[in-house]
């Protein structure tokens, strides 16, 4: 009987130890499929931001409010920060500029290739480079 004692004493923390385990691996998968969302949400609306963007206009509406969710949902997208902050602090910025004084848009066709190349790799430094360099030239 005293066996029966220490064996069930024993089992008492394992079975906790592993209803533990269980919650906190659901909540792991949880939360891993909420960051894959925020990835999708965030890459979808870098490649929505062309929609807006016409030759010889300024950019439309549509541009600046994906350019702007984009920007918001960069921190907390699992990119890194430090490639995809430069261009998302840069875009909107510059598209409401140019909304706001009615500069129109040069060279459309290829800030949309830009975007759309963006769009399926975040992290790609030299279309990074390009985009900024586009939006900061004269």
């Amino acid at each position: 009987m005293k066996q029966n004692k220490y064996l069930l004493l024993a089992l008492v923390p394992i079975l906790i130890s592993v209803g533990v385990n269980i919650y906190q691996w659901e909540r792991l998968r949880i939360s891993d499929k909420k960051s894959d969302y925020i990835d999708r949400d965030f890459t979808a609306a870098i490649g929505r931001i062309s929609a807006g963007i016409e030759e010889g206009k300024p950019p439309g509406d549509i541009a600046l409010e994906h350019a702007f969710k984009m920007s918001a949902l960069l921190e907390y997208t699992s990119y890194d920060k430090r490639i995809t902050a430069q261009y998302a602090s840069v875009v909107p910025l510059k598209l409401r500029d140019m909304a706001l004084n009615g500069q129109p848009i040069q060279g459309a066709l290829h800030i949309k290739n830009l975007l759309h190349t963006l769009a399926n790799d975040p992290e790609n430094v030299q279309i990074n480079n390009e985009i900024i360099k586009f939006f900061l030239q004269d």
